[in-house]
């Protein structure tokens, strides 16, 4: 069997879940941004996905076994990027702020103190939702570009109106 393995980072777009648990956590006053959501964060529309696959199966086994980052080649703050993505459903952040060491070692705590008393709900904070917030990403896509000749078919502004425009 021929393949190619691709790694996308967040893959956004109408439906996207996991904007579900970011909604969830500011209805409940338990979202705060981490070092002020300055962290460099990478995306992917999920109609970009699907080109990089088409491109692929267009180019048959050419690259076959090869890995590909594939991004909207537009890396930004965090929270530049999640406070777009909310506008979409007229949800503004809280300005709520935590260093990430002290997040970090709140989050170990609450999981420790969640699965130690068998709770089934999900933790407030997770080491999850810090790494999601606060680490940095940056992916270097020449690769996919010049092997696959990839380059994103939906812009940011074309995907958030389109996430606008669905309710």
């Amino acid at each position: 069997m021929e393949s190619i393995i691709f790694r996308p980072p967040f893959i956004w777009g109408k439906g996207v879940k996991a904007l579900d648990a970011i909604e969830e956590k500011i209805r409940s006053k338990d979202f705060m941004w981490v070092d002020h959501g300055r962290a460099l964060f990478e995306m992917v529309h999920v109609k970009n996905v699907a080109e990089a696959v088409y491109l692929a199966i267009q180019s048959g086994a050419e690259h076959h076994g090869e890995i590909f980052f594939v991004t909207d080649d537009n890396p930004q703050p965090v929270r530049d990027f999640l406070t777009k993505l909310l506008a979409t459903r007229g949800i503004a952040p809280p300005d709520k702020n935590i260093p990430k060491r002290a997040a970090t070692a709140l989050a170990g705590v609450v999981e420790t103190i969640w699965k130690a008393f068998g709770r089934t709900s999900s933790p407030p904070i997770t080491r999850f939702d810090v790494a999601f917030v606060a680490m940095s990403r940056k992916y270097n896509i020449s690769k996919i570009k010049k092997a696959l000749n990839y380059h994103p078919v939906v812009s940011e502004q074309e995907g958030l109106q389109e996430m606008r425009e669905t309710p």
